[in-house]
């Protein structure tokens, strides 16, 4: 797949020493709780979703908190070579927005 976003995690231990906590960090621990305890879909489930809604290719996944909500940014290459996003809502799995590019 062309240029998936996903998360990474790395600390000093690991040599990077440039590292900085960010509210990034706080967002992906707050999905990866949620999934856990069933208050959220896991990322596959919401892949799912947003492919039979905009068929296509995932091309970029990016997270986001919007009013206290984690909502992801899906980016999609459609078969007509259209880039759509649609952003989904990590709980409840609806589809937000969907608009092209």
């Amino acid at each position: 797949m062309l240029g998936q976003c996903w998360p990474s995690f790395a600390d000093e231990a690991d040599g990077d020493r440039d590292h900085h906590y960010t509210e990034a960090d706080d967002d992906h621990e707050a999905v990866r709780k949620a999934v856990n305890s069933g208050q959220a879909r896991s990322l596959a489930e919401l892949k799912r979703i947003v492919s039979r809604r905009v068929p296509g290719e995932i091309v970029s996944i990016e997270l986001n908190r919007e009013n206290q909500t984690l909502v992801y940014e899906f980016r999609i290459l459609t078969a007509n070579g259209h880039l759509v996003e649609a952003e989904v809502d990590a709980a409840s799995g609806r589809i937000r927005e969907i608009e092209n590019e």
